[in-house]
Order: C-alpha cells, then sequence, then structure tokens
C-alpha cells in the first residue's frame, strides 16, 4: 500500500525513451527549486519528475516543502508524493521508483543540480553501449556556490574493488540506469541510512556493468549538513556494511581485503576526529602506511572540508553576535 501522496500534474509522454527522474527531499526546500528547475532545463523532452517528499507531516519542512512545490502545481511533468512519516532517503527513492513510468532511471539529490545535457548524453551512452546496465556521470562540487573540485574518476566496468575501497567518485545524483536494471535489484536497501549509493554498487556489481560519460554533468553542493549522523550512528551503519558484504570483501585476495578493511577504519577514524570523539578515533586507529595511504586518496577534500568549517564558524559567530 503506498503512503499518502499527492499529484500534480499528468505523468506519460509520447516519446521513444521516457527518463523518470526522482527526487527525495527531506529538510531542504529552499534548495528543492534549483535540483526540479534543472531538470526542467534538460534537452530531453520526455522527462517525469517524481518529488518525494520525506519530511515529516505537521512539521515546518513539510510547510515549507509544499509551498515550493505549489510553484509547480501547473507543470505537467511533476509528480509530488508525500510519505506519511520520514522514512530515509532510500525509503523515498523506492517510493519514487514503483511509480516510475520511464524506460530510463535517474536520481537527483535535493540539494544538487544537472547539466542541461547531462540525461541525453547519458542516454546516447547507454543506446550506443548496450553491454553497459548503468553509466555515471563526473561531478563538480560546489560550497557556499564556489566550484571546489572536480571528479577525476571515471573507470567503467565492474570497479567493485574502488567502491569497496570508498575511491569511486560516482555517487547517486551521477547515475542513470535502465529501468529493468534497477528494479532487479530491488531498488535501495532501505535499513541502509548512508552509504546507500555504496550499498546498491555493490549489489549492482553482482550481475552488471557500468559505463561513463567523460564529462562534468553533475554539480554537487556541500553546504548541507543536515543528514549527515552521529558519530555513534555512522559507526553501526558502517558495522552492517562492512558485514552485509563480507562475502564480496573475502572475494579479494588478503592485501586487497585488508586494504579494503583499513580504509574503512580510517574513514571512521577521521570521522571520530572531525567530531572531536578521540578515543573513538583511537580505537579505529588502522596504522601509519593505511592512514596515510587513505589520506593521499582523499587529499582533494581537505579543502572543501576546511572551507565548511570556516563558513560555518562565521555563521556561528554572526548568530551568537546577534
Amino acid at each position: 500500500m503506498k503512503d499518502e501522496s499527492s499529484f500534480i500534474g499528468n505523468i506519460g509522454f509520447m516519446s521513444n525513451f521516457l527518463v523518470s527522474v526522482i527526487i527525495p527531499t527531506f529538510g531542504r526546500p529552499e534548495n528543492l527549486r534549483r535540483a526540479i528547475d534543472s531538470v526542467l532545463q534538460q534537452t530531453v523532452e520526455s522527462i517525469e519528475i517524481i518529488v518525494v517528499d520525506d519530511n515529516n507531516p505537521g512539521s515546518n519542512f513539510r510547510a515549507e516543502t509544499e509551498i515550493v512545490m505549489g510553484g509547480f502545481s501547473d507543470h505537467n511533468k511533476v509528480h509530488y508524493i508525500k510519505h506519511d512519516r520520514n522514512r530515509n532517503g532510500s525509503a523515498a527513492r523506492n517510493t519514487g521508483l514503483e511509480l516510475a513510468s520511464g524506460e530510463y532511471i535517474s536520481f537527483l539529490d535535493d540539494d544538487d543540480e544537472i547539466l542541461p545535457n547531462k540525461i541525453s548524453e547519458q542516454i546516447t551512452f547507454l543506446e550506443e553501449n548496450k553491454d553497459f546496465a548503468a553509466c555515471y556521470c563526473l561531478t563538480s562540487y560546489f560550497l557556499n556556490n564556489s566550484r571546489q573540485r572536480e571528479s577525476s574518476f571515471s573507470r567503467s566496468g565492474n570497479f567493485l574493488f574502488e567502491v569497496l575501497m570508498l575511491k569511486h567518485e560516482c555517487n547517486t545524483s551521477s547515475f542513470l540506469f535502465r529501468a529493468d536494471v534497477i528494479r532487479s535489484l530491488n531498488g535501495f536497501d532501505e535499513s541502509f541510512t548512508r552509504h546507500q549509493d555504496i550499498e546498491i554498487l555493490v549489489r549492482f556489481f553482482n550481475s552488471y556493468l557500468m559505463g561513463v560519460v567523460n564529462q562534468h554533468l553533475l554539480k554537487r553542493h556541500l553546504d548541507s549538513r543536515i543528514n549527515m549522523p552521529s558519530v555513534e550512528g555512522y559507526i553501526t551503519i558502517k558495522s552492517k556494511f562492512l558485514q552485509r558484504f563480507s562475502s564480496e570483501i573475502s572475494a579479494f585476495p588478503e592485501k586487497e581485503k585488508r586494504m579494503i578493511y583499513a580504509f574503512h577504519n580510517s574513514d571512521l577514524f577521521f570521522y571520530c576526529l572531525r567530531n572531536l570523539k578521540i578515543s573513538l578515533a583511537i580505537s579505529f586507529y588502522p596504522g601509519v602506511l593505511y592512514l596515510c595511504a587513505y589520506f593521499y586518496n582523499n587529499l582533494h577534500k581537505v579543502p572543501g572540508i576546511l572551507m565548511r568549517n570556516i563558513i560555518l564558524s562565521k555563521t556561528l559567530k554572526f548568530l551568537k553576535n546577534t
């Protein structure tokens, strides 16, 4: 049984390739219009947009989201679904997937935006490369509307090892799936509140290959931290992920297997450190060589982290003085 929903417009177009773009939204109504507008500006005409509101009914975020969506009430490409309670991003994506009519499925986080030719380039790629079940594009990262960096990872095929090593830079908003493929995976695992993109990629690579459109067609904004879990929550999620996919990890040679676990421990080490949980950080210390390797692999993220902390510090200082 589907959750309470309301509908804006009529879904369905006469086209060879209808594309369903699913936008889960929670706690960021101020960014939602930008995300929707970027989809409406696509060079592909045959698009349906399914916005899934995961805010709790009666909350300020729900009310503000309804106001934003009211601006699209006359748009025949936009479909608005309301969850009857907050369920998480994976559940919101699956709700959208249940209602999607497209031959292709794309996901877009509510604080991201895509360039006008993103979907057309990906459809062209998949139509010309039938061996690939999905593809991703490259990403430009923005903080406070300033470009911080651009992704460089551009592997195609089966790059499960890089995914498990947290070296890949493709994310949920960068994908385009063939609809039958994403449905064969039963969508996203709703028990994961983080690592959703990694979780679905691990299962994807058990059966399929992923292609890449080597263009920066996604703008990912790093300002919002609303969906960041607590340290304890992140440890729980990480433990669950490693346990769930222990067989996939164990299939690698011993050296690679040790590296995978060490990189995840390094990830936890730095997450605890950033949150000033020093004793917890020490408990995940993987050794200096692995820590240095992890840090080098993530060196490109450092300027963004520093800039975000500077902006946060200035904002808190301003609020304190007002």
